[in-house]
């Protein structure tokens, strides 16, 4: 939320995408996707496990994912604020 807050308060004074700024902003942008798309089946998977008392197995991999790309997407965060 924070980058649509950039965008929508600093607008045209942020770097261009063409910058190193605006590189890792774009980074970011697609991490968020990988993150948002990640999560449908993984909270998909749970409700399954949930619903059918299936073991939890199959979540064993979509957890640490969410999570490494959750720290990445905080870490580009802090990046683009320092720089």
């Amino acid at each position: 939320m924070t980058g649509v807050g950039n965008l929508g308060a600093f607008g045209l004074a942020l770097p261009g995408p063409a910058t190193a700024w605006g590189d890792t902003f774009s980074a970011k942008l697609w991490f968020v996707g990988a993150l948002v798309a990640l999560s449908l089946p993984r909270s998909l998977a749970l409700a399954r496990i949930v619903i059918v008392g299936r073991s939890a197995r199959a979540l064993r991999w979509l957890y640490p994912s969410t999570t490494a790309l959750i720290a990445l997407i905080a870490a580009l965060a802090v990046w683009l604020a320092h720089d």
